[in-house]
């Protein structure tokens, strides 16, 4: 329990005279037997307790008074700081009664509505708040009773007619028994960084646009590239030309994919695989449709994405893989009446990815070394090198060709 400063004085005062009386009546009467002597000492015992008594309540009194302004010099100063504080801030500042009344505004809300604070004061908040966001401001008010809201987003009309947008946070102020007494509300104006957010989403627009044209025009271009190749092949004579500018017709192709993607994608930097390798395998299908004799082309793969630059190289690869599959892999007049496949798998893992090119055809009874020297194969290898992966191939039984790279080695 606490003792009050002027009780605690009293009952020290009591305490100490009914001490001092007891002690000093006890050593008068057990030394002195005189009268006159006695009389002389009780008097001088007296003087001596007016004496002793009021240097001790002088001595509490000036340390109680002593305690009690210093700590109203700390009140005064950290009144003084708070309001500094809320003065200076660049929010502004309202304290709202549980009624909804402005008790206290400071400077900053009258700079932002150009209104005195003297006339800020005794307003409605709600009055402060365009009529369409009142609703709104005033449930968010009433939630603050019970529990902390969120910032939100109001108009404030302004005397000259502009329409700022705030970010008003309310905060419940509560007596120290707990009760609801009143309500802080901080008024951050942001107007400009509203301004700023739609400039960029317009900006970002606009250059989303350019973007989509950049891809559409390049897919275009690469389109009309392998278009113009298709024209060549059919006044080609020779069938290995022909072969030739068939394969340069399908790696255009692959590119042009990359970007017709894309152009209908929301993500102008990454690609979905499984969707990307489908496509390409079908423009394959289209490009090769008289030598597929019955071959099915399979697609394994997860739903991962991948950049751009690792889609394209992949691309190619594929596109070799399979070109040069669907051209050694099942020769003509083959007896074999195991059902004819070339499969594409991409297997994504955590920070490797497998990508595997197999086909169940007659395979290759030579050394995978023997690969080396031909076109196709130094294309892939440069390719591969380009991902910093690794690849491993197999003949014994069909044809497999597997690579294996890091998704954070960056192209």
């Amino acid at each position: 329990m606490k003792i009050r400063p002027a009780l605690k004085i009293t009952l020290i005062y009591a305490v100490f005279g009914l001490a001092w009386i007891l002690f000093t009546d006890r050593i008068v009467t057990t030394f002195l037997k005189d009268i006159g002597t006695i009389d002389i000492v009780m008097t001088a015992k007296g003087w001596a307790y007016v004496a002793v008594t009021a240097l001790l309540v002088y001595i509490l009194v000036d340390r109680q008074v002593k305690r009690e302004t210093d700590l109203r010099d700390t009140l005064r100063e950290s009144r003084a700081m708070y309001r500094m504080i809320v003065e200076t801030t660049r929010e502004g500042v309202v304290i709202i009664d549980p009624e909804g009344w402005i008790t206290f505004a400071n400077p900053r809300i009258s700079q932002l509505l150009d209104i005195p604070v003297n006339e800020i004061e005794g307003l409605s908040f709600v009055m402060l708040i365009a009529e369409e966001d009142r609703e709104r401001a005033r449930r968010c008010f009433e939630e603050s009773r019970d529990a902390s809201v969120e910032p939100m987003e109001y108009y404030l009309p302004v005397r000259n007619r502009t329409i700022l947008t705030v970010q008003i946070c309310f905060t419940s102020i509560r007596s120290p028994s707990g009760n609801f007494s009143g309500c802080l509300a901080t008024i951050l104006d942001v107007s400009e960084l509203k301004r700023k957010e739609n400039d960029l989403i317009r900006s970002m627009g606009e250059r989303e646009i350019l973007l989509r044209e950049v891809h559409h025009r390049v897919k275009n271009s690469l389109q009309l590239v392998a278009s113009l190749l298709n024209l060549h092949i059919d006044k080609v004579p020779d069938p290995r030309v022909v072969d030739l500018m068939r394969r340069g017709q399908v790696r255009v192709q692959s590119m042009a994919l990359v970007y017709e993607h894309l152009y209908s994608s929301s993500d102008f930097t990454r690609i979905n695989v499984a969707e990307y390798l489908n496509d390409l395998l079908k423009n394959i299908m289209v490009s090769f449709q008289g030598g597929l004799r019955g071959v099915n082309l399979v697609v394994d793969s997860a739903g991962i994405e991948l950049d751009i630059d690792r889609v394209v190289v992949l691309g190619l690869i594929v596109d070799e893989l399979v070109v040069n599959a669907l051209t050694h892999a099942f020769p003509a007049g083959s007896d074999s009446t195991e059902r004819r496949e070339i499969r594409v798998r991409f297997i994504p893992a955590e920070d490797v990815c497998t990508l595997e090119v197999s086909d169940n055809g007659r395979g290759f009874s030579g050394s995978p070394d023997s690969l080396h020297g031909g076109l196709g194969f130094e294309l892939i290898e440069s390719l591969v090198q380009q991902l910093e992966g690794s690849f491993e191939i197999r003949g014994d039984a069909g044809f497999l060709f597997s690579i294996k790279f890091r998704l954070d080695n960056a192209l």
